[in-house]
């Protein structure tokens, strides 16, 4: 996140609020896949629930969850700028079947799915903090908003490896059009542009010497994660290891400003 002290309340805060409203909206696009997979006489194959009804139930207790825990936060502009990341989880799982229509979901529309994931992910962490604090928006705003974007994309193509058996065909997702290797080089690849936006941006900005030792050092245990992905790409592996690099980020730098002095 973006918060000038990481273990600030309001960071700590704006965590639970990212933690709460992502459980409520994948819980959300589960209920609907439950739903659809239901209405189309198959079993529900979907983990965790079984029954819609459970699934929705949840998704509303985390979302209301997640209002409460935003009431700190509270104010238009904020709401505004959390509207579209809100919409594209309310439309994604949808779909709207028509015989003489040719887009029938976002789930369809080609390479969407990374671009949605990433642009979504880059705008919370980022520009929603940024907001937040009232800061200007500047050069270095869009500059971050873009590289933040790459980095996401890099730490979700090993997902869409995961998915590569139960992904729509038509998705046409980067794993699926390019293989797995050359997806996770692709991967490697967005991890590394963002250690080289690091790297410029403490010398040319404001970046403290603790972010960019974290960024630098977390980005390149998450290369290494990331490489073995070749060679297991179970549910565990990718769910566990590979989604924890923004944690090993985010200890990497209480390490530096806690135990090392650096700022």
């Amino acid at each position: 996140m973006s918060f000038p002290t990481p273990w600030s309340t309001e960071a700590y805060l704006y965590a639970l609020f990212l933690l709460l409203a992502t459980s409520s909206a994948y819980s959300y696009m589960r209920w609907v896949k439950i739903a659809q997979q239901n209405t189309g006489g198959q079993p529900s194959n979907v983990a965790g629930f079984k029954q819609p009804l459970a699934a929705l139930i949840y998704s509303l207790f985390m979302g209301l969850a997640s209002l409460y825990v935003l009431r700190w936060f509270y104010s238009w502009d904020l709401l505004i700028a959390l509207a579209p990341a809100v919409v594209v989880a309310v439309l994604y799982p949808l779909a709207f079947p028509h015989p003489n229509r040719h887009f029938t979901s976002l789930r369809t529309i080609p390479m969407l799915k990374l671009l949605l994931i990433s642009g979504t992910w880059a705008w919370l962490s980022f520009a929603l903090p940024i907001l937040h604090m009232d800061q200007i928006w500047t050069f270095y705003f869009y500059l971050e908003l873009l590289f933040r974007t790459f980095l996401v994309a890099g730490l979700t193509i090993p997902f869409d490896i995961r998915d590569m058996d139960y992904d729509l065909s038509q998705m046409k997702t980067i794993p699926q059009l390019m293989g797995v290797e050359a997806s996770l080089q692709l991967a490697n690849f967005f991890l590394l542009l963002y250690q080289l936006w690091t790297i410029a941006a403490y010398f040319i900005w404001d970046l403290s010497l603790a972010q960019a030792v974290a960024w630098l050092v977390g980005l390149e245990i998450g290369a290494y994660l990331i490489r073995k992905v070749r060679h297991n790409r179970s549910e565990i592996y990718i769910g566990f290891w590979v989604e924890a690099i923004p944690i090993i980020v985010f200890i990497l730098l209480l390490l530096a400003q806690w135990a090392w002095g650096i700022y």
